[in-house]
């Protein structure tokens, strides 16, 4: 499981759309959060469907806030839908399309590349005051012993051959005299849906349905061969299907039984155009797996290539079983069942496994310099990071609807979901064990691991990735109660305890740890560009042999095979009153509390002491200063923390009006507070404390807190009496206003640098003035929000050496958003059976302007400020035949 829904199918194929939030009923779990229930449509022994088209069209829209111009977009969804019958009575069938093409002009990139000058060994213009961002000139020195090049002149046998290989055959030719270019890279972001459903009526106690849904997303990466500069957008083709068996048969009166059987594939592909160069294409002496990718970073100047553009694919398979017995017998109605899903997630990513160039000046004084000389800064290079990771779910259920008295209902019921350990199909996996690290034991598996470290295959421990935990028994209970009997007042009340399953990828870097995913960071190499790993000790680790060698200052995840599972109990009461005839009201409490929320937490931080520096964190870490041979194997060790804990408390009031007098109306307004230790991740990578062994130093607001939320929805049909053509041309047209006010999203002030010297790099600055906010804060329209946050040093600074700062987590709030959506559609005949159906829809119709969230890096030259916002007003033009 993921816990990231596959794609829902296009509006036009639903029937139903059903959502469940609080105290859900015995029959759902694997995650306490709500639950979407989606109906597809079906065929019938009439042929119905329909065929239509949606427009957009940048030239109709809102300019952005910020741009000076409109958007160029072009958007065109079509598709369509048709069911009807292939044997009357009996075999039905059902299908439907929807294509979405995206086209605009790319956006403009700059990028400054060596001049025709400076690739003749002339750095004059280059370096002069008007080529530089600073506006002031720069003097460029030898690498080595840091003379002055006289007027900016290197001698280009100083050049490094590869660095003139790629600039002079892979990069475009530039005529201003500062090396600046500018051009566009084109994405599409094409989007396809395909459903395919069959419905059998075998005879009336038993049917059966297949249905076959994809999803596609394709945006490739662009190359033509002459300009290496585009390559720094990564291509993407995803794909997600699903097929569902269902046999559903009646075994008498109050008796039905419903097998599902469910396979779903989410497939995402990552990757360069098939035509890029690689390193060896350059000559660079390095073991380059992959043939058409090469990542290169020249800083403040150009970039070729970027981490997520390196090939990966990462695949999940889910295979699911289940059967729910739903039986009638009196007063009460039982449902039991039981589901069996299993889980494949295969992956693997590259990112930098053809290595990593940085150029960033430090040699020259120019990075552009430093790159024609061959001297990055930096190099890195690591494995594939692969992921075969296996995950099993198995539960029971069952639910008992009691009616006790014509006035009450009980709800009762008890899930068993045991939680289940992840495996690796090839036995990857690591543990690390504080005792066995004191006490010198090491690995039978890897010779040269270093103490504390084991794996699979080693005494006492498993293929399971943790320990499984049987006792999850998770009851529900819920009443309502109707104390008049007339159904005019209702009283609900319901709890429940609901375990979370985790998501398979939760610790798939566990598989990543070294050796399988061994990475090599060498600052300034020796040997340069071409041959970056002149003099490290034992030359290139890659390809590993069997014999690895682990790298000193190993970057690890850790997961304690004791850690408990996560659950959620969840309570809720209201009350909802109907007045009118057609009105609904309702005030409804929600309260919840999570326990053992899996975080992330260092359990090797760099100490602070006396002449600490960034520089030798690794020789503060705890392990180093207990061991300081075995301890320097280890860099960052982010362990599994079950301690965590959030609270969630809320009140929603909501009325309602059912469509009666040609509107319906739906309003409602939540008030909720949410405070966590810390917000949980997805998946356990780096630690999000601040401070070390101390988890209250980070309780504050979960990030997706939103204290007030309002919504309006109204759908108004109108109908004018009187003369016959005022009639025609006024009535039946639709008015659909949605309005949606939110607070602002809670954020977190960071320092941006590691004061305190622990090595988390989470600190938290100092504030010093009560109220955070600059004097425009409230972003009216006529100002461009670049003062969101007061200046730095009015109110943070940045917190003192060694010590964490006084400003608590998620702690400002951003803008309020605003958003007001309308439609306007009215249906025409043209025979019985065929009508067209016009629409005009607005979103974010009154054109408000939604501000992004501000920088909130204290080290940032943009903190505090706001450079963005969410869409204008955006207008959709539709034409839809039913039939």
């Amino acid at each position: 499981m993921t816990n990231v829904n596959l794609p829902f199918p296009f509006p036009d194929a639903l029937q139903e759309f059903n959502v469940e939030t609080s105290a859900l009923s015995a029959r759902f779990g694997a995650h306490p959060g709500a639950t979407v229930n989606v109906v597809t449509k079906s065929g019938s022994n009439r042929l119905h469907g329909n065929l239509f088209e949606y427009l957009r069209n940048g030239a109709l829209n809102a300019r952005p806030f910020f741009a000076n111009r409109h958007d160029s977009l072009k958007r065109n969804q079509f598709g369509g839908t048709a069911g009807g019958k292939i044997l009357a009575n009996k075999l039905f069938f059902f299908g439907g399309y929807q294509g979405t093409r995206n086209r605009s002009q790319p956006p403009t990139t700059t990028s400054f590349i060596p001049t025709p000058a400076a690739l003749a060994g002339d750095f004059s213009a280059l370096g002069s005051a008007p080529c530089q961002s600073s506006g002031k000139p720069i003097t460029l020195v030898e690498p080595t012993t840091k003379q002055p090049f006289t007027n900016n002149q290197i001698p280009t046998s100083l050049f490094n051959q590869s660095a003139v290989t790629l600039a002079t055959k892979y990069l475009p030719a530039t005529a201003d005299p500062c090396g600046k270019i500018q051009y566009g890279i084109r994405t599409t972001g094409d989007e396809d849906q395909v459903i395919g459903r069959m419905d059998w009526l075998h005879r009336e106690k038993h049917s059966l349905f297949g249905r076959y849904f994809m999803a596609q997303y394709s945006n490739p990466s662009v190359y033509d061969g002459k300009n290496l500069l585009t390559t720094t957008q990564p291509g993407n083709l995803e794909r997600a299907q699903s097929f569902t068996l269902t046999d559903t048969y009646s075994f008498g009166a109050g008796t039905l039984n419903s097998f599902h059987a469910t396979w779903t594939r989410r497939r995402d592909n990552r990757g360069p155009a098939a035509n890029q160069i690689s390193p060896t294409d350059l000559g660079i002496n390095i073991f380059a797996k992959v043939p058409n990718f090469l990542l290169v970073t020249v800083n403040n100047a150009f970039s070729v290539g970027c981490g997520t553009c390196a090939p990966g694919h990462f695949n999940v398979n889910s295979f699911q079983f289940a059967d729910d017995m739903d039986w009638i017998r009196g007063r009460h109605q039982i449902a039991f069942g039981v589901n069996f899903v299993r889980t494949q997630n295969n992956l693997i990513s590259g990112f930098n496994e053809n290595g990593t160039f940085t150029f960033n000046g430090s040699l020259t004084g120019s990075s552009l310099a430093d790159f024609l000389v061959g001297r990055p800064s930096g190099f890195g290079q690591t494995n594939p990071t692969p992921d075969d990771l296996r995950q099993s779910i198995v539960a029971l259920y069952v639910q008992d609807t009691f009616k006790m008295s014509p006035r009450i209902t009980v709800n009762a019921g008890l899930r068993w979901e045991p939680t289940l350990p992840n495996t690796d199909k090839y036995g990857r996996g690591t543990y690390f064990d504080f005792g066995a690290f004191a006490a010198g034991q090491t690995s039978s598996v890897y010779e040269n691991a270093p103490p504390g470290l084991f794996f699979v295959g080693d005494s006492g421990f498993s293929r399971s990735l943790w320990d499984r935990h049987l006792a999850n028994f998770a009851p529900r209970l819920g009443l309502v109660w109707n104390p008049h009997g007339d159904g005019r007042d209702t009283f609900r009340i319901g709890g429940a305890i609901l375990f979370d399953t985790t998501e398979i990828f939760f610790d798939e870097r566990k598989t990543t740890n070294p050796p399988y995913g061994g990475s090599i960071d060498i600052p300034t190499p020796a040997g340069g560009f071409t041959n970056p790993y002149l003099n490290y000790p034992g030359g290139s680790p890659f390809p590993p042999g069997a014999n690895v060698t682990f790298p000193r200052a190993g970057v690890y995840i850790n997961m304690p095979r004791t850690t408990r599972p996560t659950y959620l109990a969840q309570w809720n009461v209201s009350y909802q009153r109907q007045f009118a005839r057609n009105w609904l009201a309702s005030i409804t409490y929600l309260g919840n509390k999570t326990t053992h929320l899996w975080v992330g937490s260092e359990v090797n931080p760099a100490v602070f002491g006396p002449g600490a520096t960034t520089s030798n964190t690794n020789q503060r870490r705890v392990l180093y200063r207990q061991n300081p041979v075995a301890g320097a194997y280890y860099a960052s060790i982010n362990q599994a923390d079950e301690g965590s804990n959030a609270h969630y408390n809320a009140m929603l009031v909501s009325l309602e009006h059912r469509l009666s007098h040609g509107f319906t109306l739906l309003t409602n307004y939540t008030d909720s507070y949410c405070i966590t230790d810390l917000d949980f991740t997805g998946e356990l990578g780096g630690s999000p404390n601040s401070v070390p062994y101390n988890r209250s130093a980070d309780r504050g607001p979960c990030n997706f807190d939103y204290r007030h939320i309002f919504n309006l929805s109204l759908v108004a049909s109108s109908s004018v009496k009187g003369n016959p053509w005022v009639s025609r041309l006024l009535s039946d047209w639709r008015l659909a206003p949605i309005l949606r006010a939110t607070s602002g999203q809670a954020l977190s002030v960071t320092s941006g640098r590691d004061n305190s010297l622990t090595g988390l790099n989470n600190d938290r600055p100092v504030q010093i003035l009560q109220n955070p906010y600059a004097a425009n804060h409230d972003c009216p329209l006529s100002v461009a929000c670049i003062g969101w946050l007061a200046p730095v040093g009015v109110a943070f600074v940045q917190n003192p050496a060694g010590k964490p700062g006084n400003v608590g987590r998620d702690s400002v709030r951003g803008p309020r958003p605003l958003n007001f959506d309308l439609s306007l559609s009215r249906m025409f005949p043209i025979q019985e059976w065929v009508r067209l159906e016009a629409r005009f829809e607005a979103f974010n119709a009154i054109n408000h302007a939604n501000f992004n969230n501000p920088n909130t890096n204290l080290t940032s030259s943009t903190f505090g400020t706001i450079n963005g916002t969410a869409d204008p007003r955006i207008l959709q033009f539709a034409l839809k035949l039913h039939f």
